[in-house]
Order: C-alpha cells, then sequence, then structure tokens
C-alpha cells in the first residue's frame, strides 16, 4: 500500500521536543523539592520552539500552515456530527476538530509560557521579565499561570483521548505518522487529499530558506533571555 508524506522532519521533531518539555515543566513545576531553575530553563528551550512553530504556521510547509487546517465552524459543526454518526471522513492532515485543537493548545501554550516570564515565588526566583509590569499584571499573570496548567492538562488528556479512538476505533495510525511522516493510501480518498500533492524541488528549497531563518530568529532569542538574570 503506498504512503503519503504527511508531517515534514521539522513537523515531528518540533512535535515531540514540546511534549518532553511541557512533561519536564509540569512535572518540575509541581514538584515539591526546588527545581525552579530547571523549569524557568526549560520554559525558555520550550518558549523557543513555541516561537518557532509559531512563524512557520505562517511561513512553513504548507501542510503545516495554520491555513491549512483552518474551518470555518459549519465545517466543524458538520464534521462533528458526522463523527457521532461513525460517518466522518478521514484526513491525511488534521481533521477539523484536531486543527481547533492544534489552534487553542499552541494559544494557550503561549499565554502560559508569556506569563512565566513575569511569574514569581516572591522568595528567590522571578522571571526574567518580572519588572517589566506593574503589580497589579504581576498577580493576575501569577494567578493565570498557576490555574492555566490544569487546562493545558486536560486538553492534552483530550488531545491523548481522541489519538487512542483514532488508532483503536478509526485505524488511523497518528502516533506512527508523527514518527514517519507518513499515513498509507486508502481504498477512497481522503477528505483532504487534494492539498497533499508533493511541491516542487523550489518550494521545498524555499522552505527549508525560510526555516533556517526561523530557527536562526529563535535562537537568538533564545540567546538573549538566557542573558536576563532571574
Amino acid at each position: 500500500m503506498k504512503d503519503v508524506k504527511v508531517w515534514d522532519l521539522y513537523i515531528r521533531v518540533n512535535h515531540w521536543l514540546m511534549v518532553l518539555l511541557f512533561s519536564g515543566l509540569v512535572l518540575t513545576g509541581k514538584a515539591e523539592e526546588d527545581y525552579m531553575q530547571w523549569h524557568f530553563y526549560m520554559g525558555y528551550l520550550l518558549s523557543a520552539a513555541l516561537v518557532t512553530r509559531l512563524l512557520y504556521g505562517f511561513w512553513g510547509a504548507k501542510l503545516a500552515r495554520f491555513s491549512a487546517f483552518m474551518s470555518t465552524p459549519k465545517h466543524v459543526y458538520q464534521y462533528a456530527r458526522l463523527l457521532l454518526q461513525g460517518k466522518a471522513p478521514h484526513y491525511l492532515g488534521h481533521n477539523p476538530l484536531g486543527g481547533i485543537m492544534v489552534l487553542v493548545l499552541l494559544l494557550l501554550l503561549l499565554l502560559q509560557l508569556a506569563s512565566g516570564l513575569v511569574n514569581s515565588d516572591d522568595v528567590f526566583w522571578y522571571g526574567p521579565m518580572y519588572e517589566w509590569v506593574s503589580e497589579d499584571l504581576q498577580e493576575w499573570l501569577a494567578d493565570w499561570h498557576a490555574e492555566l496548567v490544569d487546562v493545558l492538562l486536560a486538553l492534552v488528556a483530550c488531545h491523548l483521548l481522541a489519538v487512542i479512538v483514532h488508532e483503536l476505533a478509526l485505524k488511523e495510525r497518528l502516533v506512527k505518522a508523527m514518527f514517519n511522516g507518513k499515513k498509507p493510501m486508502l481504498s477512497e480518498p481522503y477528505a483532504d487529499q487534494d492539498n497533499f500533492e508533493n511541491d516542487t524541488k523550489e518550494v521545498k528549497k524555499t522552505v527549508r530558506k525560510r526555516l533556517v531563518i526561523m530557527l536562526s530568529l529563535s535562537l537568538i532569542y533564545l540567546y538573549w533571555l538566557w542573558q536576563l538574570p532571574i
């Protein structure tokens, strides 16, 4: 059975890197021991990975752009109704509900990381941008940072549950695809199959050049962030 290339190498590496860093942040943030320095540094790394992913969502490979999986509310409703009826079409990329989940997770993660940069334990550790905002905003963001992590964990749980449903009930090998970047062709066409035509060599070359620029900008941002006192 012929396979179709869905996710490029950058998307796959960045996805698992963000999984590892987010897991590390949750563990160090909720641990009774003082791992706050590690918490800050992993937050820096995750914020750099997130910056690159956001940039790639606008100027990266066609299938990784946000425009490739953004759906109208009507389209999302129709897909959800078909899903409940057991008649939902298969997608090579993100289905309408999956696309919404990706966007929500990225946006909330951005807010969580931003609030962490101005957060403090009021004893030893202060975010590198703690003094950049007013005291009222510091308190508001501190509360946000403490509460939002549980919202993110709940969304991650929903995401994992959806993956399990796709793996077991719908027979879609999403985990394997996030490792090798490929999905098998089916007897019936995927709903978004027309979007997965192979890019020309020139287009791929342009995307690689853009990715180098995006990674360079993220590294510059990370270096600057690392120089700030905590």
